[in-house]
């Protein structure tokens, strides 16, 4: 099946890397042949920084090419569990320099295992702490991007969970998109879900970039994209709020009547059976 939901990509240095002369460079990205690509490019993630010492190389270009380009960013950083979660967060934000992006800076979480392993009370610790920091920093509320299988086997569940945004990763092992909803980590509602990488083997060639992948991903926040940038800038006013706390009530109704709905038909099912 064909997705529709508005298209994004996320980038970092490794896009952009080549081999010359034996030697590994940095090639920029093309952003105006990679925005004239036919699926339509409405958002872009970029990493910006790992921990609380790297920079990527390309954060720099990549951030400006496309604020010049008026295509929505959100810049991204690699988050180490069992360094200082405010030395992180303070680093992060000073790359970006009050810049913060039209979409809100994501916190990247894949890294649990080896010099990363801990606890899971460590981990959630640490990123609460890093999350409140980067909420302190610039008055906005960050995106969490992981996996619910990696958010399942290294973090406890917290109710603080759902006072984030959610970017998941759950895409196919052949490279196509996929096509339905991205798992639910333990704790989180689909409300806050707004984000689903769908692929991390696209056409990275086609988009005129360096790397043999590109990740793709689709916008399937419960609010539109466009209304969400709209109230990322300008804040909604009390009739948005009672809006969207109307929406996330119908929601839960809905999916509580969906509940109803699938008991009923297993019952009749079984009232039935015998009849067959």
């Amino acid at each position: 099946m064909e997705r529709t939901e508005p298209f994004g990509i996320d980038v970092s240095a490794y896009q952009t890397l080549r081999t010359s002369d034996g030697k590994v460079v940095l090639k920029h990205i093309d952003w105006e042949r990679a925005l004239a690509h036919a699926m339509g490019i409405r958002f872009v993630g970029v990493r910006a920084a790992i921990s609380w010492g790297y920079t990527d190389p390309a954060f720099a270009y990549n951030w400006q090419a496309l604020k010049k380009a008026h295509v929505p960013r959100s810049a991204y950083h690699v988050f180490y569990p069992n360094e200082d979660a405010h030395r992180q967060a303070d680093h992060f934000c000073a790359v970006l320099a009050g810049d913060w992006g039209e979409l809100p800076m994501t916190a990247d979480l894949e890294l649990a295992t080896g010099a990363h392993a801990c606890s899971k009370a460590h981990y959630s610790s640490q990123l609460r702490r890093y999350l409140e920091r980067l909420t302190n920093n610039t008055g906005r509320i960050p995106i969490v991007y992981t996996r619910a299988s990696f958010m399942d086997a290294y973090a406890a569940v917290q109710e603080w969970y759902n006072e984030y945004w959610w970017w998941l990763a759950q895409y196919l092992s052949n490279g196509e998109e996929h096509a339905g909803e991205p798992t639910l980590p333990k704790g989180v509602e689909r409300w806050n879900v707004i984000l689903h990488q769908t692929s991390q083997r696209g056409d990275a060639k086609a988009f005129g970039m360096q790397s043999a992948g590109l990740d793709y991903n689709r916008w399937i926040g419960k609010m539109g994209l466009e209304g969400f940038l709209a109230e990322e800038q300008h804040g909604l006013d009390e009739e948005g709020l009672e809006l969207v706390e109307s929406a996330k009530r119908i929601e839960a109704q809905s999916q509580a009547v969906l509940a109803e709905a699938v008991a009923l038909k297993e019952r009749l099912a079984d009232w039935f059976a015998p009849i067959r």
